[in-house]
């Protein structure tokens, strides 16, 4: 007896888990296969500019390099009433990169700091690197002289941003394989110095465009030409006879 033809595999898509909202992550795993965003944690002590504003200032790594800083809002009780600045913590930091430039800046969200925070249910271990960067977003231009790879990363929907601040663009070193352009991309990075540099990523798929609006069309009249009066007849015109 022959046997059978087997029915073709469909191939099926991967569903991200939802993690554990109780396990807390100072970078949680994404909850959506085109989630966007740009995430990383840094060791170091923050020193701000003047004693009496913190906003601004350096984050001071181990290495003595100082990196631009600024905290966003909502840290800045949590770092008044909780952490001494004087000792070194994992920030959980969004990172920018200076188009021109292309140094490193970095926005402070978070801390991971469970004993100073009084979670005794956490370790100090963050379970990250130092240095360790997750970026994710559309691949808009690659180069490689140098080696630049220009991501673009677009902020949640529901928050009410200036449409200036709804998206930006992140600089990284390093190179991706085939034409990257155009598609969204995982990417894991680690900070060099003022950079963040490749370590390995993933290519999720195109990035599906909004279709534009179509224009109202537009009917346009032809010009009709104005009808001319009967010219009058002159009377050296006439027919005799009449």
């Amino acid at each position: 007896m022959f046997n059978k033809p087997r029915p073709p595999i469909k191939p099926v898509k991967p569903k991200l888990v939802q993690p554990d909202q109780s396990l807390e992550q100072p970078i949680p795993p994404p909850t959506d296969s085109m989630q966007y965003r740009a995430i990383g944690l840094v060791y170091g002590t923050y020193v701000p500019e003047h004693r009496e504003e913190l906003t601004r200032g350096v984050i001071v790594v181990a290495d003595g390099l100082a990196i631009e800083a600024v905290i966003l809002g909502k840290m800045i009780t949590v770092i008044k009433k909780r952490l001494d600045l004087s000792q070194s913590h994992y920030w959980v930091v969004y990172p920018r990169t200076r188009p021109k430039q292309g140094s490193l800046h970095l926005q402070i969200s978070g801390v991971w700091a469970p004993a100073a925070l009084g979670k005794t249910n956490q370790t100090e271990d963050p379970g990250q690197e130092d240095g360790y960067f997750s970026v994710r977003g559309e691949v808009v231009a690659q180069s490689f002289d140098p080696d630049l790879v220009t991501v673009k990363i677009v902020r949640v929907a529901h928050q009410k941003l200036d449409p200036n601040q709804a998206k930006f663009k992140l600089q990284l070193v390093g190179t991706l394989p085939g034409h990257p352009i155009g598609y969204f991309w995982q990417i894991n990075a680690r900070r060099v110095n003022h950079s963040l540099e490749i370590t390995d990523a993933q290519q999720i798929g195109p990035v599906r465009r909004s279709p534009r609006p179509l224009n109202k069309q537009v009917i346009l009249k032809p010009k009709t030409q104005p009808t001319k009066p009967p010219r009058p007849v002159l009377k050296s015109q006439k027919i005799s006879g009449e």
